[in-house]
């Protein structure tokens, strides 16, 4: 029967035993009713079971028929074995196209004879399967493909910093002239036998991938490339932020105390600085010279990966930093950081937490700032126009023109643009803070304004001779309490050189809770000005020693559009 026909029967059977449930003896017994309630209820489901079509049908056979496999198949434990073999036998890489070509071959079922054939291509003997069923499976295969060629870039940055360690380490420089007998001191041939068979495992990995990229099938979408691409940028944030983390803390485990005031104190913590810039130098050195040693051999652009991705995790911990000069007091533990520009869900930077010996600093950038700060303070260093550094008393350098072309080679421009830009925040921070003792209604500034009322009195005028108006205000000065000078006039027989010497012991004296601050707050924002300064020389002169050409037309629109900006100044003040 058609199956319109069937479901009209079984909804004539239910309506039957409905009007069967209304006679009076079967409504009084309960377990017939609850009989009759069963019955229609299993008629309703055949009624829903009829109205199936003939294609969901085949849908589930074939779902439940690869369901079992692909429990197998898909397990996480079948996907480890396969990645522990690219792991220890790089030529397996190129076995994979094979291998997920006949593994998505199976899946889609390209000839099944227990499934029946469509009636209108019965001769032609094509089997039907269903397009639900296979984009389900091809989307399964996808991702199993993606998990399995998730190890190919780990494996191939693990490559990476073992050409790191050879580089760093074990390759010894070689000189621009080398002289003929030491020739054969730099061969190194078993070092280099090393770094050869290294950078042919990478070549394997990138020939499999871009096998798989040639005849990867339209149905899935997959990218072995980006792949590769995407797991190598997130592999090396990982490890750059790791390096900068562990490396770049400056208080020693033993010494947590800090100190500025102490020399002794100072030169060792300048000494740590030193060093671990320098091996930071070094590794990051290492870093970019290896996978741009690689780039060619793995078919990426190694130079442009390492400078993005350097610029973003430095770009992401000065934003994360700056957010304790930007948030105000309080909120720093309460309110949840807004979403950085520089984060990213495929390639994430990762975070680290605070280190116990350094805890006011949130991560290695501002740890960094905070260490120049301690050896260039200005109450145990000098500065030095001439010179361009910071001196002890005895002439010691501790801070200079060297500091700043070590921090640029372990750095980069990345690194020195992230401290300036600390520094101006720190900058800000400090008038803030000024800005609001000043202004604070019950503080010490709206208390002492009668006694600066009295300073502004006795110096005034300001066009007078300095001495006459010391000797004008001592004479004209009262005996009270509030006022500054409570010594007796020249008359009484002190002469005007103590008067005026009188007048600003009592206003120095009583203006220092006042000047502190104010002195505080100028001495902060003047060293950070200087390190700025120095930071912009060690800029300019990389700019123009690496691109002079850019650095001219740069300077040349800077020095246009100033001219214009004060060429209309000029016309809008005459004009007015």
């Amino acid at each position: 029967q058609h199956i319109s026909v069937t479901g009209r029967n079984i909804q004539q059977c239910i309506r039957a035993l409905e009007d069967v449930e209304r006679f009076d003896k079967i409504d009084t017994d309960l377990h017939v009713k609850l009989f009759l309630n069963d019955t229609r209820a299993l008629l309703t489901k055949m009624v829903k079971a009829v109205s199936i079509q003939p294609a969901v049908l085949g849908v589930m056979n074939l779902v439940t028929d690869l369901s079992y496999a692909w429990d197998v198949v898909g397990s996480r434990e079948y996907r480890v074995v396969l990645q522990q073999l690219i792991q220890s036998d790089p030529n397996t890489t190129v076995l994979l196209h094979p291998f997920f070509r006949k593994l998505l071959d199976a899946v889609l079922l390209n000839y099944n004879p227990r499934i029946k054939h469509d009636p209108s291509k019965q001769n032609e003997g094509v089997p039907v399967v269903s397009p639900l069923s296979s984009a389900y499976y091809v989307e399964e295969v996808s991702s199993f493909i993606r998990h399995v060629m998730n190890v190919i870039p780990v494996s191939v940055f693990g490559v990476l910093l073992k050409i790191v360690d050879y580089m760093e380490r074990r390759l010894t420089h070689i000189p621009i002239r080398v002289e003929v007998d030491s020739v054969k001191d730099y061969a190194q041939p078993k070092e280099r036998y090393d770094l050869a068979r290294l950078t042919h495992e990478v070549s394997i990995f990138t020939q499999g991938i871009f096998t798989m990229e040639k005849s990867n099938p339209t149905t899935m979408n997959i990218h072995p490339r980006q792949i590769l691409e995407n797991g190598i940028r997130k592999e090396l944030v990982l490890k750059v932020s790791q390096t900068l983390h562990h490396t770049l803390f400056f208080t020693s485990l033993n010494k947590t105390t800090i100190n500025t005031t102490d020399v002794k104190w100072v030169l060792d913590h300048r000494n740590l600085f030193f060093a671990k810039i320098s091996h930071l130098a070094a590794r990051m050195d290492a870093f970019q010279k290896a996978i741009e040693y690689i780039q060619d051999y793995a078919g990426i652009a190694g130079l442009k990966i390492w400078v993005e991705e350097f610029h973003r995790v430095i770009g992401f911990n000065v934003e994360q930093e700056g957010l304790k000069y930007r948030l105000r007091r309080g909120q720093q533990t309460t309110t949840t950081p807004p979403p950085s520009k520089y984060q990213s869900k495929s390639i994430p930077i990762p975070t680290f937490p605070r280190l116990k010996i350094d805890p006011t600093n949130l991560n290695f950038m501002g740890r960094t700032m905070s260490s120049l700060l301690r050896f260039t303070d200005a109450q145990t260093t000098i500065y030095s126009r001439e010179c361009t550094g910071w001196f002890l008393r005895d002439g010691t350098e501790l801070c200079g023109v060297s500091t700043f072309a070590l921090l640029y080679k372990a750095m980069g421009v990345a690194g020195l643009k992230g401290l300036d830009r600390l520094l101006s925040l720190r900058i800000a921070h400090e008038l803030q803070r000024y800005v609001a003792f000043y202004k604070s209604p019950n503080g010490m500034m709206k208390q002492s304004a009668v006694l600066l009322e009295q300073i502004r009195d006795g110096l005034f005028p300001e066009w007078k001779d300095p001495k006459q108006v010391q000797i004008d205000f001592a004479a004209s000065s009262s005996t009270s309490s509030s006022s500054i000078a409570s010594s007796p006039t020249s008359s009484s027989g002190k002469t005007p050189k103590h008067a005026r010497k009188l007048f600003y012991s009592n206003a120095i004296q009583q203006t220092e809770k006042l000047t502190i601050p104010l002195l505080t707050c100028l001495r902060r924002i003047g060293q950070a000005q200087l390190l700025r300064k120095m930071i912009r020389n060690e800029l300019q002169f990389h700019f123009r020693m690496d691109s002079n050409s850019l650095y001219q037309a740069v300077n040349t629109l800077d020095k246009a559009l100033l001219l214009d900006v004060q060429d209309y100044v000029g016309r809008s003040s005459s004009s007015s």
